[in-house]
């Protein structure tokens, strides 16, 4: 099995997502895992793909290649070595957390919050962030799904995301939650 970290992106536009799988789907690969956003005008895909037998690298390149010039894309794939590796230190317990924060739009929050987050060994699985208008003024929105590598003393962690909240002027919540199964 050959597993590749493909990133895709380039000037939104419609039918890009079909552009994409439909040539990983005749290649025969499997998207494993995938994330899709808009941003600033820009469209931008990150895929985990595998495919049953040996593939290389160039040649999953090459079959992306006509589609990288007829949609304008920027295309950087990498191998993925033994995924088993990456699992040594996550704590297995299933509990995620998710964490919104809210407030004025300011320099520094998703720093803030990603070091505290680390400071108590917790993971960031994913982060989306939104400038959202409102009449006033505009409220930032930053949404975190992240997973504890070990027992999470949730009094100190909480008090530190209090402190936080308080320093940056926004609300921030976390709530566990179990995985969902999709």
């Amino acid at each position: 099995m050959t597993r590749f970290f493909l990133t895709a992106s380039g000037k939104d536009r419609p039918g890009i997502v079909s552009k994409i799988t439909k040539v990983l789907f005749d290649e025969g690969y499997d998207i494993e895992d995938s994330t899709m956003a808009i941003l600033a005008g820009r469209f931008s895909m990150l895929f985990a793909v595998a495919h049953a037998e040996e593939k290389s690298l160039e040649s999953l390149l090459n079959a992306l290649e006509p589609l990288k010039k007829e949609v304008e894309l920027i295309l950087h794939c990498d191998e993925i070595e033994d995924a088993s590796e990456n699992k040594k230190n996550t704590n297995n317990s299933g509990e995620i957390f998710s964490i919104s924060i809210s407030g004025g739009n300011k320099s520094g929050i998703v720093y803030r919050a990603s070091k505290v987050l680390f400071d108590f060994g917790i993971n960031i699985i994913s982060i989306e962030t939104r400038i959202i208008a409102t009449e006033n003024t505009p409220i930032y929105l930053m949404l975190v799904e992240a997973k504890p590598t070990r027992k999470i003393d949730m009094i100190a962690l909480n008090r530190e995301l209090k402190r936080t909240s308080e320093e940056l002027d926004v609300d921030i919540r976390i709530n566990s939650m179990e995985p969902v199964t999709l």
